[in-house]
C-alpha cells in the first residue's frame, strides 16, 4: 500500500496528474489477508486513498469487482465487494452493467449534485473503446 501511495504522490508531483485509476482493490489486497483481516485492510486502504485524494486535490477512481450475484439480478450499490465503507466514502459510484448482452454504465451515487442515470454502451473495435450507444428511432406509418 505504501508503494502505491508513493507512486501516486510522485505522479501528482512530477506529471500534474489529476485523475488516478486503481484497478483493482482485490488484487492490491493480495492473498495475504483472510476473513475479517481482509475487510480491515480494505477499510484502511479506502481511508488512505480518500485522505490522499483530499490532500492532493485529485480524483481517485478505484475499481472494485462486485460480489457474485444471480445472473438475472442487476448489480447495485450493495453488490460492491467488501464493506459498506467503499460506497460511503465514494463521491461517485459507477457500475458497469450487462443486461441481456446490453452493456450500460450506471451512476448509482453522485455526491456533488445527486444526478443519477445510465447510458448504453457500444464497443468500437477499431479504436478498442466503449462509446455511448446512440439509439436511432425510425418513425413508421401506422
Amino acid at each position: 500500500m505504501e508503494q502505491i501511495l508513493d507512486a501516486m504522490e510522485y505522479s501528482v508531483y512530477a506529471y500534474d496528474v489529476e485523475h488516478i485509476i486503481l484497478d483493482n482493490l482485490q488484487f492490491m489486497m493480495g492473498a495475504s489477508y483472510k476473513g475479517y483481516e481482509r475487510f480491515d485492510a480494505q477499510e484502511r486502504a479506502l481511508h488512505e486513498f480518500r485522505k490522499f485524494a483530499t490532500a492532493q486535490n485529485v480524483h481517485v477512481t478505484l475499481v472494485i469487482h462486485p460480489r457474485k450475484e444471480p445472473e438475472e439480478q442487476a448489480l447495485n450499490i450493495s453488490s460492491v465487494f467488501g464493506t459498506a465503507k467503499a460506497t460511503q466514502e465514494a463521491d461517485n459510484v459507477l457500475i458497469l452493467q450487462n443486461e441481456n448482452g446490453v452493456k450500460k454504465l450506471e451512476v448509482k451515487k453522485n455526491r456533488f449534485d445527486g444526478d443519477l442515470g445510465s447510458v448504453s454502451l457500444g464497443f468500437n473495435r477499431e479504436r478498442l473503446l466503449f462509446v455511448e450507444k446512440v439509439v436511432v428511432w425510425e418513425r413508421t406509418n401506422v
